[in-house]
């Protein structure tokens, strides 16, 4: 049965409510639908929309796999049951593709390529017309191979049709009473990994478990990138005058070499999206 119980879009700034507008009739038109969903703000805003104008003809779609944060999958889970949303947990399995493991520049175009290859799969059993991502219009100016992937198997990108960019998405998404409407990026473990490094399970869960630590002792924002056998911690500019003192880099390093890493770094310059594609490029 479609629904259409969502927010009024008279409370919304004009602009805005006219975007707002479009995604939900673009919803409408589809009828039914897959969101490739991760639990941050893009894709939370897409299965919000699309479940107050579809209800159980939209579906969200966790991909899981050892990319994953732990903790990220089980945020999103939570965030799917506030929504009251429909939600598919589903494996993925790019780690068994040796393209994806050589993790040279096209990496994500073999991940993107995997996910929406299996959400054409459930959607041929569910009987649903159309899979969308949260791509947006900001991203038009990133090196974003995974929009290759989305274009190569139809996935519709209603954000990007819309033209929202990140602010607007954000923007609408605290108007909808979205927790993570200011939740910061959180990209896929292997996207710690420099380019031209392999990726292997062992790896990631170094990764995972130095991220996971770092975030304990109060880190909102952290990026642990694997050098080779290096990691290299980034936070957040405002804590970094915390993380940099002696006492609590030396407990930081000392707990990642711990966890297996040879070598642990503090990046003086802390968090910025894009920094292993700027610093450390190798492919």
């Amino acid at each position: 049965m479609i629904m259409d119980n969502s927010f009024q879009s008279n409370n919304i700034p004009a602009p805005l409510s006219k975007k707002y507008d479009q995604i939900r009739a673009l919803f409408k038109e589809l009828n039914s639908a897959l969101v490739a969903y991760s639990g941050g703000v893009d894709s939370a805003l897409l299965l919000k929309i699309g479940t107050d104008t579809l209800g159980e003809n939209c579906v969200g779609v966790l991909g899981v796999s050892s990319s994953l944060a732990a903790d990220e999958k089980q945020m999103a889970i939570k965030l799917a049951e506030r929504l009251n949303a429909k939600l598919e947990i589903l494996p993925t399995f790019e780690m068994e593709n040796d393209l994806y493991l050589k993790n040279d520049l096209r990496r994500c175009f073999y991940c993107k390529h995997e996910l929406f290859s299996r959400m054409q799969e459930l959607a041929q059993q569910r009987n649903i017309a159309v899979i969308v991502d949260g791509s947006n219009a900001d991203d038009r100016g990133d090196y974003r191979p995974g929009m290759e992937a989305a274009k190569d198997l139809q996935v519709r990108s209603p954000l990007l049709e819309a033209e929202m960019n990140k602010e607007e998405i954000r923007q609408l998404a605290r108007f909808l009473d979205l927790p993570v409407w200011d939740k910061p990026a959180q990209p896929c473990l292997s996207s710690r990994v420099i380019y031209g490094q392999f990726i292997n399970q062992d790896v990631l869960d170094m990764i995972d478990r130095a991220e996971q630590y770092i975030k304990k002792r109060g880190y909102n924002v952290v990026r642990v990138r694997y050098l080779g056998s290096t990691a290299s911690v980034e936070v957040d500019s405002a804590l970094l005058p915390r993380i940099l003192q002696q006492r609590e880099s030396d407990l930081v390093r000392s707990t990642l070499k711990e966890i297996g890493f040879a070598d642990v770094v503090i990046d003086p310059d802390g968090y910025r999206q894009g920094n292993l594609n700027e610093k450390y490029t190798t492919g």
